[in-house]
């Protein structure tokens, strides 16, 4: 599984950070970032959940 944040499209909701604050950052400019681009099988769930809590959708899981 890889996670990749479309930074124009976030908003700085801050869901992503709050769900899988291992997987996710919340950078200077209150954006989102990854900090953990492959996670790990205990993390993974919860990327899937910020994902999909997402309100701008700008997280992308492959």
């Amino acid at each position: 599984m890889d996670v990749a944040i479309i930074s124009a499209a976030c908003i700085g909701s801050g869901q992503c950070t709050l769900l899988a604050p291992r997987v996710f950052t919340r950078r200077e400019d209150g954006t989102a970032g990854v900090t953990m681009a492959r996670p790990s099988k205990g993390q993974q769930r919860r990327a899937v959940k910020a994902a999909e809590h997402c309100p701008e959708r700008a997280i992308t899981i492959i």
